[in-house]
C-alpha cells in the first residue's frame, strides 16, 4: 500500500529533526508540537480540547494566522503524532447527508 502524504510528511519532519540535532553535535535541539483544528460551518474548533468529542464547544478566535487559545501538544516521535491524529479524527464533526450516512463536512488542519 502507498503511504499517504500525512505519513510521509510526519516521517520527513522527524528525520529532519534528527539530522539537525546530529549535525549540530548537540548544540541544537528541535522540538515539535501538534495542533489539531477543525473548520466546520465557518467556525474553528480545537480537536485536542477535552470534551470536543461530545460538544461543539466555543469556537476559537482567529487572530492573523493563529487560533487563540488552541492546545498544542509536544511530540517526540511519529507514533505520538499518529495517536493524536487518531483521537482528533474521532472528535471531528460527522453528520449524515443525503448521499452519505457519515460524512465529514469539515476541514482538518
Amino acid at each position: 500500500a502507498n503511504e499517504g502524504i500525512i505519513s510521509r510528511a510526519i516521517r520527513k519532519l522527524f528525520n529532519s529533526k534528527r539530522d539537525i540535532e546530529e549535525l549540530s553535535r548537540g548544540e541544537r535541539s528541535v522540538s515539535l508540537n501538534v495542533e489539531m483544528l477543525e473548520i466546520y460551518n465557518e467556525q474553528v474548533r480545537d480537536l485536542l480540547r477535552a470534551g470536543s468529542e461530545t460538544d461543539e464547544g466555543t469556537p476559537l478566535k482567529i487572530v492573523g494566522s493563529e487560533a487563540v487559545g488552541s492546545i498544542r501538544k509536544p511530540v517526540t516521535c511519529e507514533a505520538e503524532v499518529f495517536k493524536i491524529l487518531k483521537m482528533a479524527q474521532r472528535r471531528r464533526c460527522v453528520k449524515a447527508t443525503q448521499s452519505n450516512a457519515t460524512s465529514s463536512r469539515s476541514h482538518l488542519l
